[in-house]
């Protein structure tokens, strides 16, 4: 369930318009949960709650799609960085 249910909910019509408009420029594979997840992780990381719909409604039609994949990228790249170590974590018998 997300974060802001409410704003969630008051902000999907908002978000989807944005997923269309990445996919009429070919983007196609951006999902709105990836979206959402961007705004709630990133964009408003230091907010204690969803700015004013206003704002929120500014962030989400002002969004660039090279923010949104830069970000997916780094998620990936930190899931990638703790499974290799976790993965580390089963070889440590071979070190005692």
């Amino acid at each position: 369930m997300p974060m802001y249910e409410e704003d969630y909910k008051r902000l999907l019509p908002v978000i989807q318009s944005k997923v269309e408009e990445f996919k009429l420029f070919g983007y196609g594979h951006v999902e709105f949960e990836e979206i959402w997840s961007f705004l709630c992780n990133k964009k408003w990381k230091k907010e204690k709650a969803v700015p004013p719909l206003y704002q929120a409604v500014n962030d989400v039609l002002s969004t660039k799609i090279s923010d949104v994949m830069n970000y997916m990228t780094m998620e990936s790249f930190k899931s990638s960085a703790s499974t290799k170590m976790s993965d580390l974590g089963d070889l440590s018998d071979l070190f005692s």
